[in-house]
């Protein structure tokens, strides 16, 4: 199959079959930082920079049929004034999509005096 498309975009195709049908899914990625806003990045640069944040191994999209449009965000945590806090929020807000992240410091199971298990405090962030 050729695919005729613009560098700016990723394409990736799936058949599968459902019901006794057979289906035909078209995924279109486009990929873009918030600064400077309306800048399309090139697919190359897509690929490079889910490899590095999702580890080389991890699926991006498995091309299967999704009701609506899904966003896939990467990024850090600051706190305020990078003062140690328990954790925070994150936020993206994209039109329509509201969403909210809480983040918190690393936390571990410890045995306590009774012998049972017991969420730790979670580690200071900055």
């Amino acid at each position: 199959m050729k695919v005729i498309k613009p560098l700016k975009q990723g394409v990736l195709y799936k058949t599968f079959d459902n019901d006794n049908r057979s289906f035909f899914v078209v995924t279109v990625f486009s990929f873009f930082t918030f600064t400077p806003p309306g800048h399309l990045l090139s697919e190359i640069e897509m690929w490079k920079l889910a490899a590095q944040e999702l580890g080389k191994e991890s699926i991006l999209d498995l091309g299967m049929p999704k009701p609506r449009g899904e966003v896939v965000l990467t990024g850090k945590f600051f706190s305020p004034g990078g003062q140690p806090v328990p954790g925070g929020k994150v936020r993206i807000k994209l039109g329509e999509i509201d969403k909210t992240l809480y983040v918190f410091g690393n936390r571990y199971w410890k045995r306590g005096p009774a012998g049972l298990f017991k969420i730790t405090e979670p580690e200071l962030v900055t």
